[in-house]
């Protein structure tokens, strides 16, 4: 079962990722179904109690980023910003979310800024190859293919996504 899960997750993040290279949008159902199978995987592999607890924290995480985003733009701009559509897309957004059910919280903020951080050498390389044409980023797309490589890494080597003493021991 968690197989066929891990299987449909990837399959849902190729979609993702293609359409968001391509179209710069994805279908919607894409993004439910990577959410279902995230979640999914979360509620079989962990107690219920601690899947919720790490995944709120995870989300609240995420929210703060993007109240920091939002409060800085407002003090760039002097006027509040609608960073949905301006900066982020909505996908992307979602996708952040997705991921926050992925994840335990050591695991994620390593997943998170270490893909943020591809994205931004990804972004930068874009707009070094075409410096005329003002390009949208696919992020969710860019975010999508880095989730997928570690799901398919971490599937092969039994990581587990959910325990984080790797990080702790590392510490």
């Amino acid at each position: 079962m968690v197989l066929a899960l891990k299987a449909v997750t990837l399959l849902s993040l190729i979609i993702i990722a293609y359409f968001d290279f391509k179209e710069r949008q994805f279908p919607w159902w894409a993004i439910a179904l990577c959410f279902l199978c995230v979640v999914s995987l979360g509620v079989i592999q962990l107690e219920i109690s601690v899947f919720l607890q790490t995944s709120i924290v995870n989300v609240g995480f995420v929210l703060v980023q993007l109240s920091l985003l939002v409060l800085w733009l407002l003090v760039k701009q002097r006027r509040l910003i609608n960073i949905v559509d301006n900066y982020l897309g909505l996908g992307d957004i979602l996708f952040f979310v997705t991921t926050c059910f992925a994840f335990s919280f050591f695991n994620f903020i390593f997943y998170h800024f270490i893909s943020l951080f591809i994205t931004l050498i990804v972004a930068l390389l874009m707009k070094r190859a075409n410096k005329e044409v003002e390009q949208e980023i696919p992020a969710a797309g860019i975010l999508s293919v880095i989730f997928g490589l570690i799901l398919l890494v971490g599937t092969i080597a039994k990581f587990d996504f959910y325990n984080d003493n790797w990080v702790i021991a590392w510490m």
